[in-house]
């Protein structure tokens, strides 16, 4: 089951196993023999971030002019003999996309996806955009979370290899304090960068803060009918 579908539910299993046994294993057991079924077939959590540095070195390889860069957190433990360092953060941009936002506007847009699994995290993206308003992914990273520390990290990367010391961009994103802070820091021989905030994600805060009071005063109208309602003859 597992192989036809990694993400098949937990509460599937258990229904599965109990068709064929007649027997309904518990939630937690059930869990367990599926992250044991996705070790067999594609190996543990920890082996899989571990391959990351060795992943990226070999696009690299292969792909010449990759920029890619990983950021420990200083602590070391044990796997399978000797000590390692943990990571923390990865990042990476392919040449050939650094080479066409050079023939792009100068504005990049970034963005955030949460990251599901064992450890969590939060994947970053900088995407660019040609003069046909065709999306062009600039940037990715994979980090701890998003904060002003992990926003600043993955800024000044962009910095360095996509934008350089020649052009000055403009940066699109949401209202996220971390991204706030981060451009507002100031890289020595670097344009500053300006930045705006998205519209999509403006329009989303506005029509959801418009529901949230429109709902409340719906909710308070229709309880003030029903007091009404309920006392007609009383004063309210």
């Amino acid at each position: 089951m597992v192989h036809a579908d990694p993400d098949v539910s937990v509460a599937a299993i258990i229904e599965a196993i109990h068709g064929f046994t007649n027997y309904r294993v518990k939630y937690g057991k059930a869990w367990r023999a599926k992250q044991h079924a996705i070790a067999m077939l594609w190996g543990d959590w920890k082996e899989a971030y571990g391959r990351v540095p060795k992943i990226l070195n070999a696009i690299a390889h292969f792909n010449s002019g990759t920029k890619w860069c990983i950021h420990s957190t200083g602590r070391q433990e044990m796997h399978k003999g000797s000590m390692r360092l943990v990571m923390k953060r990865a990042y990476w941009c392919f040449p050939q996309c650094v080479e066409a936002f050079k023939h792009c506007k100068p504005v990049i847009s970034v963005d955030s996806t949460f990251l599901t699994g064992k450890y969590r995290g939060a994947l970053l993206i900088a995407t660019g955009m040609d003069g046909e308003d065709r999306l062009i992914p600039l940037a990715f990273s994979l980090v701890e979370g998003e904060n002003n520390d992990s926003w600043s990290w993955f800024l000044h990367l962009i910095h360095r290899d996509v934008v350089g010391q020649d052009r000055k961009v403009c940066i699109i994103s949401d209202r996220h304090q971390g991204i706030l802070n981060a451009v507002e820091d100031h890289m020595e021989g670097y344009h500053p960068i300006v930045h705006r905030w998205c519209m999509r994600h403006f329009a989303a805060i506005v029509e959801y803060t418009f529901y949230k009071v429109n709902s409340y005063f719906v909710h308070r109208w229709e309880k003030a009918n029903q007091q009404i309602a309920s006392r007609p003859n009383q004063d309210l």
